[in-house]
């Protein structure tokens, strides 16, 4: 509980604002955390490209069969040669949390990429929330060794960490030195006794002295592997607890899996610790980063088995969402971060939060591991809707007529994928204003990053900016859709954005975002005089790297 006083355990908050937000995005040229990262992304950029050639045939080396109709009989038809293999993903490029953001060579020996993943976009979110860091000293006081929450937030921070794949990218890793060590040494030992046998079975001298150099020089061959003793550290899921331990984040902690819903179910918990006084603000942050060379070839051969992952070369040809020849997911990478805040602290500090957050809603439709019960989720979605006429006094057809919709759609197969379930929900509560709503989509530019719901970044800034992003590679429309508003890259300034998140194992998560801004976030004079309590006035703030920070 920190400083924050049990009393106030159950006293329920009126608003809560989302006043930060940052985002990783791929790219094997790029900077992950490039400063043009939000700008890009809404205006439509692709960040999807063909994956190395050894991988592609990694993936082929696995034996993968898919399980396929044939003549109306299931048979299972055998993957055998790179052209049925994946061949696009967004991959992770450049990424220096010791340059960027100061991280210590002690911390970053014990960080999975995913973590650093997660750890780059918290900063990039604090900066945006307008929070800087304040030095911390050494115990003589003349060295600085890290940048810290303003001590007034510390035990009222909490941070949450999402992600559908953490720590693999370590553990594959480790597994695979090991093994590929192991063999080395069984082969060498196998060399060793036939040249010992050989040695024998030769009475020349010239040759007998050849076949020992060549035991001298396979003995003198150094091991490579040795186990890591940091490994269970950098195996656990601890991203949430390291972000913590470097801003000293002194709140509620934990980390979150529900597969690909898993950053929009870690707001409902951040909102239900807000609204029950566990902390004042929460820091999410969601990574993953399944695409990398450790885990493509094990996780996309996965999605591939089950007959959900793309096969195509082109990018214009595979990523298509709620277009008709839509016929496989791409897989992805990245991070989101998010600073949610009770409102009344944010006001105290002088920011306006970019939106409020109005709701959510949380549940699981008991379905099948890989597929979307529309039923269900149309259900949920409409009680959604009435809960917050309800709460708020407004009706869902106002609402409707300023709102986009970000979806969750991965263009997997049209069977039990997420169109039918999508479409059905919005058609559901909205009836005939549905044709209102503009709908739009990230996966089509930068593929699906699993539990890393960069969606939900992506739609406040769609707010904060007026700028909605495109619908990728939208050619060929399915005939039931003709009726919907799908973007085609708008400048428009909508009040309302929707969320709709859902992971394997019937995983729903909705959430409501309304913006809560006009031109400016400062309210008059009252960040100054914030910056001057926590240690510094508006001369002092500046960037160290890319932290913002409070200067001496």
């Amino acid at each position: 509980m920190g400083k924050i006083e049990s009393s106030k355990l159950n006293e329920l908050t009126s608003k809560i604002g989302i006043t930060g937000v940052g985002i990783g995005l791929p790219g094997r040229e790029r900077f992950v955390f490039d400063h043009n990262n939000f700008d890009a992304i809404l205006k439509g950029k692709n960040f999807i490209e063909q994956i190395p050639i050894k991988i592609q045939e990694a993936i082929c080396d696995k034996k993968v069969s898919q399980v396929k109709l044939v003549n109306g009989k299931k048979c299972k038809i055998a993957i055998e040669d790179v052209s049925k293999s994946v061949k696009l993903a967004s991959q992770i490029g450049k990424m220096d949390l010791a340059r960027d953001y100061g991280i210590s060579k002690q911390i970053l020996e014990v960080l999975d990429t995913t973590s650093q993943l997660a750890i780059g976009a918290g900063f990039e979110a604090l900066k945006d929330a307008h929070i800087p860091l304040i030095p911390q000293k050494e115990k003589n006081g003349e060295r600085i060794v890290s940048w810290s929450l303003p001590e007034e937030m510390r035990d009222e921070t909490g941070v949450i960490f999402a992600s559908a794949f953490p720590s693999f990218n370590s553990l594959i890793e480790e597994v695979s030195s090991y093994v590929s060590d192991k063999t080395r040494r069984e082969m060498r030992e196998d060399q060793n006794k036939l040249f010992k046998e050989l040695k024998e079975l030769i009475s020349d001298p010239s040759e007998r002295e050849k076949i020992e150099e060549l035991l001298i020089k396979n003995k003198m061959e150094k091991e490579e592997f040795e186990f890591n003793r940091k490994f269970l550290l950098k195996i656990l899921v601890m991203a949430n607890s390291q972000f913590a331990q470097i801003i000293g984040a002194r709140g509620p902690n934990t980390q979150i899996n529900s597969a690909c819903a898993s950053t929009t179910q870690a707001i409902s918990i951040a909102e239900d610790w807000i609204k029950r006084g566990r902390c004042k603000r929460v820091i999410i942050l969601g990574a993953d980063n399944p695409t990398s060379d450790q885990t493509m070839e094990w996780i996309g051969t996965g999605f591939l088995a089950i007959g959900a992952a793309s096969i195509k070369e082109k990018v214009e040809d595979a990523a298509l969402p709620f277009d008709k020849r839509r016929e496989g997911m791409i897989l992805g990478a990245g991070s989101v971060a998010l600073v949610m805040e009770d409102v009344r602290a944010s006001n105290r500090r002088g920011i306006i939060p970019i939106v409020e957050l109005m709701g959510t809603r949380v549940s699981n439709s008991a379905y099948t591991g890989t597929r979307m019960d529309k039923n269900h989720i149309s259900k949920e979605m409409d009680e959604f809707f009435s809960s917050i006429e309800r709460e708020y006094g407004s009706k869902r057809e106002d609402m409707v007529t300023s709102m986009l919709f970000m979806s969750h759609e991965s263009y997997t197969p049209a069977r039990g994928g997420g169109t039918a379930a999508e479409i059905g929900s919005l058609r559901t509560t909205f009836g005939s204003k549905v044709s209102n709503i503009i709908i739009t989509n990230t996966k089509g530019l930068a593929g699906h990053l699993m539990g890393a719901n960069i969606e939900d970044g992506v739609a406040i800034k769609a707010l904060e900016k007026g700028l909605i992003p495109p619908i990728a590679n939208l050619a060929e429309l399915d005939d039931e859709l003709n009726d919907l508003y799908f973007s085609r890259g708008e400048s428009k300034q909508v009040d309302y954005a929707l969320r709709l998140a859902a992971g394997f194992g019937s995983q729903v998560v909705i959430a409501l975002f309304r913006r809560m801004f006009e031109g400016e976030r400062f309210v008059d004079g009252k960040y100054d005089e914030w910056l001057e309590k926590i240690g510094g006035g508006k001369e002092k703030l500046g960037l160290e790297g890319k932290i913002l920070v409070i200067r001496e």
